[in-house]
């Protein structure tokens, strides 16, 4: 990930969507993910292949805002 997102929560650790680990299981098989948060609104889109393909992971960072 380009930038680490901020938490509104107070422990640092227990929460969150394990962002990590769904980008390395997208990048793994071959996807694309995006990312963006602005005005309070967070956005995350993954996109995996139907099929298996033999390329390469493609990496695709949305800076956040």
């Amino acid at each position: 990930m380009a930038k680490r997102l901020t938490t509104v929560k107070n422990s640092e650790t227990g929460h969150g969507f394990g962002m990590k680990s769904m980008i390395a299981i997208v990048e793994r098989h071959g996807g694309l993910y995006s990312i963006d948060a602005a005005g309070g609104l967070f956005s995350l889109q993954l996109m995996l292949p139907l099929e298996q393909q033999h390329a390469p992971a493609v990496r695709q960072t949305v800076a956040l805002v």
